[in-house]
């Protein structure tokens, strides 16, 4: 746009120039004025082309420093700690929970205060176990002094409970009718006790044969009607 301008000054001051001259030779006393005029017109030119001469600064755009804004942290405020409900347990759970902090009882087996004779038998059919015994050192058998107890066919554990602390002697009656029946693991407990298990120290009546098994068991066969085994080792001192 400079360049232009001085373009369009340069030819208005040759067209004034021209003009002057021509005046001059009209009037010859314009030429002082046209002297000055002429001076000033260099003198301007001269400015002119010094400034457009002159190098144009360059406009150096500024970086624009992006002011981040500052981020605060936050305030964190202490926590209360804030008390939760307390869950209620099921009544199960609760149930059970008081029942294992319960003390475990001690089991104690209290024995029986009279004499118990107790055996395991095997027999063909069903009957009654009758146990007669003798007290204070008596001999002979009395019918008052018995003990009846009902078997069932197969073999079964008995305890039979006699209503005395201590016998003297005992029998042991396998009923009324012809059986078989085998028998082991004879004791007597309670308030007295004895291992009644030597076969040998048996006397039998009414019993066709009897047999030792490898087990210590023993086996009989009875065809009477009142068939029986006395141990014959007091169970006493005399």
């Amino acid at each position: 746009m400079q360049k232009d301008d001085i373009k369009n000054q340069k030819e208005k001051l040759t067209a004034k120039c021209c003009q002057f001259c021509a005046e001059v030779k009209k009037d010859p006393k314009q030429l002082i004025v046209g002297a000055i005029i002429l001076v000033v017109a260099l003198l301007l030119l001269f400015f002119a082309f010094k400034e457009s001469d002159k190098p144009q600064e360059k406009v150096v755009p500024q970086p624009v420093v992006e002011q981040k804004a500052e981020v605060k942290e936050p305030v964190v405020e202490p926590t209360v700690p804030v008390a939760q409900p307390k869950e209620e347990e099921p009544e199960d759970l609760i149930t059970e929970s008081q029942e294992e902090l319960k003390p475990v009882k001690e089991v104690i087996k209290i024995e029986p205060k009279n004499a118990v004779l107790t055996f395991t038998a095997k027999a063909a059919q069903d009957f009654d176990y009758q146990v007669f015994y003798t007290v204070e050192r008596e001999v002979w058998f009395d019918p008052s002094h018995v003990v009846t107890h009902k078997a069932k066919a197969g073999t079964h554990k008995y305890s039979i409970v006699l209503p005395v602390k201590e016998i003297f002697r005992l029998r042991l009656d396998f009923g009324e009718a012809p059986n078989k029946v085998t028998i082991k693991d004879i004791y007597l407990t309670g308030s007295q006790t004895a291992d009644l298990n030597d076969f040998t120290l048996y006397d039998f009546n009414q019993i066709d044969s009897y047999k030792v098994n490898k087990d210590n068991s023993l086996t009989i066969n009875a065809s009477g009607n009142d068939p029986f085994m006395i141990y014959q080792k007091a169970l006493l001192a005399e």
